[in-house]
């Protein structure tokens, strides 16, 4: 059994480049990382 903790982290921006720092930066182990460009796609990610 895996007894890592886990997080699922949403970033959202409309500028690319910041989406793939953000993205490089969190990402790792025992996280899941969704990248959205605007705010009604990270809606639709929520719902």
């Amino acid at each position: 059994m895996n007894s890592e903790p886990t997080a699922n982290i949403l970033i959202v921006d409309d500028d690319q480049r910041s989406l793939l720092a953000m993205e490089a930066l969190l990402s790792g182990p025992g996280r899941t990382i969704v990248a959205v460009g605007s705010g009604k796609e990270a809606l639709r990610r929520l719902l």
